[in-house]
């Protein structure tokens, strides 16, 4: 499955996404301010699906859930990139 919508909703404390698939709600994340954060953390996972149209990969870290890793921010083991 490629998620073919994301929308975000914000408000003071909080941040909404809803990921669409064929005009159909498949999930909905939720952050609170103070919510301890895994973003910016380093994981070992492997990619799932590479979506060109969102410049991205969905890598599953084994954890029942896909992260977004952007292309661009994407490394290899030796720290180089392909641009």
């Amino acid at each position: 499955m490629v998620v073919d919508h994301i929308l975000l909703s914000t408000s003071p404390g909080e941040t909404r996404v809803a990921l669409m698939f064929e005009a159909r709600l498949v999930e909905v994340l939720v952050e609170r301010v103070g919510a301890a954060s895994l973003v910016g953390n380093i994981y070992l996972g492997r990619i799932a699906t590479v979506n060109k149209g969102l410049d991205a990969a969905f890598v599953n870290f084994g954890t029942g859930r896909d992260g977004f890793l952007a292309l661009p921010e994407a490394r290899h083991l030796d720290g180089s990139t392909n641009s």
